[in-house]
């Protein structure tokens, strides 16, 4: 064993099992790792390969800071603790394996200070104007119907498809960085290989434009990698590239495409926009001055049409949708009334009186009679069905107002996975309600949703993630921590002795071994080691001839003959 080894070994064992989970972690130790003590654990980490993967997550600061300390001779500043958090480092000083790799790696840039920002820049508004639309558009989708996730962590052909198709996202290869950009932001979360809507997206959805521009812009700054920023702001574009100079797989192309999206810089000089740097309340009126004018009124038509003359206020945009379909997005949007349009809205708690009251304040033009009638026709149907829990059986109870919708729900194959079964005038499910009540009204049956007294309750349309979900998955260190806690780290140089002299038998290398006498002396015998057990070492001493055998605990020091 090198004496680096050695060394890292002792300061492995002297950290606390949250210091000795984090080094490891951020080294990426397998918790499978077959290693049993802290020499396992030392000379693993100061492997080539190992050493390699670890410097290839140093920033260019950090690399500059630890090449100059190799190449000069002096002690690492290490500034940011990430050399000594990483077991770079003893002290100040590189390890020789460390030491080794690094001066095989190439000099480090040094990074430049100045950031030049466009003086103007309206393609980069629009495109701050797009994205916060595309990621609305993106979370109400995903509560209705979650995106999946595919190994690779992208998004399923199928659901990227539907995006596409359904004009969510104008660019296909937009999806993956819209969605990674909304779960940094806290809106979508991974559960179970499903991007679910997260509970605090309903605040954002109804924030005006600039609110969630700002919203998504501090997020994204406040998680750039170490490597993109410069104290409190960030590095030069320019610089992106250069961030990780040790990491072959280092691409600033994504974060340049993901700030580019998010109009934080100008993606056709790499300049920040004049909004993107500052967090200050200045620095959203000059994007909210680029940004198209919304409007809250909109006209209703006779053909149930209605038209915005302008992007509409999220808030109204919002509610808009959950009563009718949005048709087109641009600078001037259109939807349309339809009878499950607004049985989906009476389904999800609005009544009567509250759509005609909403729809009279946010129209031009009144509403006309044509939908007047739709609107009574359609309140007239709900609740044709009512779906809520038997309070004796468990299951649920489907309730119709006529024998012909009973038995048009016997036999439609849509419904067929609810298993449907008749008990008197009404039919049971093992699905729960919810699931019941959402199958008939994608089915486009005038279905509610009752409690236990019978009372119309709001049915829920989608999922969201459970508060507690995160799409970070940490490996469970904790029982290779253990193993390495219960081997002989108590007594490393005992443990260290003892894994020289395994080596040496096993190379049946020559050795120098110093012994303590029981008179207080000592003597050093050069020794071919031959074996090694019951606590004592064999070897051959070519100065006499003869075989000696040492007790190990009497050896004092250990080297290898040259």
């Amino acid at each position: 064993m090198s004496l680096d080894a050695r060394g890292l070994a002792g300061a492995l064992a002297a950290l606390s099992d949250t210091e000795l989970r984090a080094v490891l972690r951020a080294r990426g130790a397998s918790p499978t790792a077959s290693w049993r003590d802290p020499f396992d654990a030392a000379e693993a980490l100061l492997e080539p390969s190992s050493v390699r993967a670890a410097l290839a997550t140093l920033t260019a600061a950090e690399a500059s800071d630890l090449h100059s300390a190799v190449m000069d001779g002096t002690a690492a500043t290490d500034v940011s603790g990430t050399l000594r958090a990483l077991a770079l480092v003893d002290g100040g000083a590189p390890y020789p394996s460390v030491a080794e790799v690094v001066r095989s790696l190439p000099d480090v840039p040094a990074p430049s200070d100045a950031v030049a920002v466009a003086k103007d820049s309206p393609s980069a508004a629009e495109h701050a104007f797009t994205a916060a639309g595309q990621l609305a558009d993106l979370l109400l989708t995903s509560y209705v119907r979650p995106l999946a996730v595919i190994g690779t962590g992208s998004i399923a052909a199928g659901d990227r498809k539907r995006v596409v198709e359904d004009g969510l996202v104008r660019d296909p290869d937009d999806i993956d960085d819209l969605v990674w950009i909304a779960s940094r932001a806290g809106l979508l979360r991974l559960v179970e290989r499903e991007w679910l809507v997260s509970t605090a997206a309903a605040g954002w959805l109804r924030a005006g434009t600039a609110e969630r521009w700002h919203h998504l812009a501090t997020t994204f700054r406040d998680r750039l990698p170490l490597g993109l920023r410069r104290g409190q702001g960030w590095a030069p574009p320019e610089d992106w590239q250069q961030a990780y100079p040790w990491n072959a797989d280092w691409h600033a192309s994504t974060w340049l495409h993901r700030a580019s999206i998010l109009g934080l810089i100008d993606a056709r000089t790499l300049a920040p926009t004049p909004w993107a740097l500052n967090d200050d309340e200045a620095s959203r009126e000059l994007l909210a001055a680029h940004l198209p004018h919304e409007v809250d009124r909109v006209y209703l038509q006779n053909d149930l049409s209605v038209i915005a003359p302008g992007p509409l206020a999220p808030a109204l945009d919002i509610r808009l949708r959950t009563m009718s379909d949005r048709e087109s997005h641009a600078q001037a949007s259109t939807y349309r009334f339809t009878p499950d349009s607004l049985q989906r809205a009476l389904a999800q708690g609005e009544t009567e009186d509250s759509v005609r009251d909403f729809l009279g304040d946010l129209s031009l033009t009144g509403i006309p009679q044509p939908l007047s009638y739709l609107i009574t026709e359609t309140v007239r149907r709900h609740g044709a069905i009512t779906v809520g829990a038997d309070p004796v059986s468990g299951r649920t109870r489907v309730r119709v107002s006529s024998d012909a919708l009973r038995e048009m729900l016997s036999i439609d194959q849509t419904l067929r996975p609810l298993g449907l079964l008749r008990d008197g005038d009404d039919l049971v499910s093992r699905v729960g309600r919810d699931s019941v009540a959402r199958a008939l009204a994608d089915a486009h049956y005038p279905v509610a949703a009752v409690n236990a007294a019978g009372e119309p309750e709001p049915l829920q349309a989608g999922r969201l993630a459970p508060d507690d979900a995160t799409d970070l998955i940490t490996p469970d260190l904790d029982p290779l921590v253990a193993r390495l806690r219960s081997a002989d780290a108590a007594d490393l140089e005992s443990a260290w002795m003892q894994r020289e002299l395994e080596a040496a038998v096993h190379a049946r290398a020559l050795l120098h071994v110093t012994v303590s006498l029981p008179d207080g002396a000592e003597r050093t015998f050069t020794l071919e080691a031959s074996g090694i057990g019951g606590g004592r070492l064999r070897g051959l001493d070519r100065a006499a001839d003869v075989e000696r055998v040492l007790p190990i605990s009497h050896i004092t020091h250990l080297a290898v003959a040259s």
